[in-house]
């Protein structure tokens, strides 16, 4: 794991127009000003852990837990998150990798039209290789 800004894993999907941004739970409000500052106006948050509330910026929960990672259900998580990624989003779990390098995948698949194998190469650049059952048998079903 590596930190920017006080943000794990940080690192943009897409350039503008569709400025796409992933990573981890930002650590303190300089975080969050700085995600500001590239151009992130809305929140796509998987994790459950608090934080985003005084980010001041919209923020769009769809919490995947522990247990679903590993038993499941998390592709309706998934396919709703995916639907608000927009122009100017930020992508989060915890630390940037399970979750968010899942639905990362779902992005480029579906989104960007990589295919699963290109996608996956990219999501195991930050740790998604160790992923949690769950997750791992949703990439394998797209």
């Amino acid at each position: 794991m590596f930190l920017t800004r006080d943000i794990p894993n940080l690192k943009q999907v897409t350039p503008a127009p569709t400025l796409v941004y992933r990573g981890g739970q930002p650590r303190d409000a300089m975080a969050w000003s700085y995600l500001r500052s590239l151009g992130i106006t809305t929140v796509v948050k998987l994790n459950t852990e608090p934080g985003d509330e005084t980010s001041g910026l919209i923020v769009c929960p769809f919490p995947i837990t522990t247990v679903q990672q590993i038993f499941g259900p998390v592709e309706g998580q998934l396919n709703s998150a995916l639907s608000a990624i927009t122009n100017g989003t930020y992508v989060h779990c915890e630390l940037g990798e399970n979750r968010t390098g899942t639905l990362i995948i779902l992005y480029r698949i579906r989104v960007c039209g990589w295919t699963k194998e290109m996608a996956i190469a990219e999501a195991n650049e930050t740790d998604w290789g160790w992923s949690l059952p769950a997750l791992k048998i949703f990439v394998a079903e797209l």
